[in-house]
């Protein structure tokens, strides 16, 4: 039996879909896979070098014919014609979507449904393939997974997908992600970004539903009283603002260099920085499942979020919570608690550290393997 995955998500800086096909892949293989299983991994534009690929249970193909070959091109016709001429038994498509151009047996992965809910923040180029290949994928697959009974329930919403054909396997957090107390090491990664003193974090992809801007304007208000503090975002700016010009004006304003931004972080730093920041900010209207609370509680950061959506079963009561995401005196007031109310530091720590234990990515992988398993064919 052979089971096709789309890797593309694998080659560039891994966010997203791409940290958790790596994950999984990561954890398949270290499994005992059975003799008769072939996995065919499909790539767009170059084979990453990552250890565990190297793993002979992966088969590797690059699917181009030109220096510079389009990801329309690659997904609409090179990776179905790869699947059929390979005779794949199952393709898997980890990102969202699935083309229309391929017709044999496959499950896909919906992680949210943000484009659906919010469609009029998405510029065209992705809310228009994301909405038609979703819900193509969505009707045509033997099955769907997503990560949270949240995002379940929006499928259902959105699709009208029977929730006996949508299966949750919940993110994990990778044993990377855990408390590190060298300060040494601590101190040399604030150097890298920037940071003199102390810190607070937000991680992500900036979107509006993430609050980013009220979040800076609340920081604002409060720089004056800890003068020690910078607040890092890392994370591409999806908002029609000009985040570098704000985030100029307002050091500007304030007369330091407060607010510091980067694109991205690999998992080796991000560690190390959810370990050096002193509170990590997520406050978002709307997340799939919402992986960077779980990690930083596993860090033991305290974390300032929210309760909205799948928010609500990760994070729960392990956090700080933020009612009104666009009331900046409250996301103020309660950055503030955050960082001086050492007692409920110390509580949400530990409750933090409990609640982590429940999420592993070998149990994800597990569960999705065995349904990858139950819809190849008899």
């Amino acid at each position: 039996m052979v089971i096709g995955i789309d890797c593309h998500n694998l080659e560039k800086e891994r966010t997203g879909v791409g940290r958790y096909l790596a994950n999984l892949l990561q954890q398949w293989s270290k499994f005992e896979i059975q003799n008769n299983l072939r996995f065919i991994l499909y790539f767009h534009k170059k084979i990453p070098d990552d250890e565990f690929l190297q793993n002979p249970i992966f088969e590797k193909k690059l699917l181009r014919f030109w220096p510079k070959p389009s990801f329309l091109i690659y997904f609409l016709f090179l990776l179905p014609r790869a699947f059929k001429k390979d005779r794949v038994d199952l393709a898997f498509f980890p990102g969202y979507m699935v083309p229309f151009t391929y017709t044999g047996r496959s499950v896909m992965v919906i992680h949210d449904l943000a484009y659906e809910a919010f469609p009029e923040v998405f510029p065209l180029r992705y809310k228009i393939p994301y909405r038609i290949f979703s819900r193509y994928g969505s009707k045509k697959s033997k099955a769907i997974i997503t990560v949270s009974e949240f995002s379940k329930k929006e499928i259902e919403r959105f699709y009208g997908i029977s929730p006996e054909k949508i299966f949750v396997t919940p993110l994990g957090v990778a044993e990377t992600f855990k408390q590190i107390s060298d300060e040494l090491i601590l101190e040399k990664i604030k150097q890298k970004y920037g940071i003199e003193k102390n810190f607070i974090l937000h991680l992500g992809q900036i979107f509006y539903r993430r609050h980013v801007l009220e979040s800076i304007a609340a920081f604002k208000k409060i720089a004056g009283d800890f003068p020690d503090f910078q607040f890092l975002l890392i994370g591409k700016n999806w908002l029609k603002e000009d985040l570098g010009a704000i985030l100029k004006e307002v050091n500007s304003e304030i007369g330091r260099e407060v607010l510091t931004w980067k694109l991205f972080a690999p998992d080796d730093e991000l560690v190390l920085l959810y370990n050096a920041a002193s509170l990590v900010l997520y406050l978002s209207d709307y997340e799939g499942f919402g992986l960077p609370p779980l990690e930083a509680m596993a860090c033991g950061t305290p974390v300032l979020t929210t309760n909205f959506a799948s928010l609500k079963e990760t994070a729960g009561d392990c956090a700080i919570i933020v009612n009104d995401p666009k009331n900046i005196d409250e996301i103020a007031k309660k950055i503030s608690k955050g960082l001086l109310d050492f007692d409920l530091r110390e509580k949400i720590i530990e409750k933090g550290l409990k609640n982590v234990q429940k999420y592993s990515w070998e149990r994800c992988a597990s569960q999705t393997l065995r349904i990858l398993l139950n819809c190849l064919p008899r």
